[in-house]
């Protein structure tokens, strides 16, 4: 069975660093955590309101070794109707 290079690093016992991304809404979180990993993982545009509706996580190992994990969270003015009753 093949294992992936992720599986591999951690038996390795490599660092993993997570950033979680968090802010209102239309502020780049999205862009932000592209640019972190270096790859258009999250979707992103040029717009005020939000485009993120649910978490969601990418990953990179990287050139060191170590993983980066980067959650993109839905802006916090997207979540006002999560705590009405």
């Amino acid at each position: 069975m093949a294992r992936n290079t992720i599986d591999l690093v951690l038996e390795q016992k490599k660092k993993v660093t997570n950033i979680v991304l968090v802010g209102r809404s239309g502020y780049g979180k999205s862009s932000t955590g592209n640019s972190l990993l270096g790859d258009r993982c999250f979707k992103a545009r040029s717009q005020a309101s939000g485009v993120t509706l649910e978490s969601q996580i990418g990953s990179t190992v990287r050139a060191c070794g170590s993983i980066l994990n980067v959650i993109d969270t839905p802006g916090m003015c997207s979540l006002k109707n999560w705590f009405q009753d």
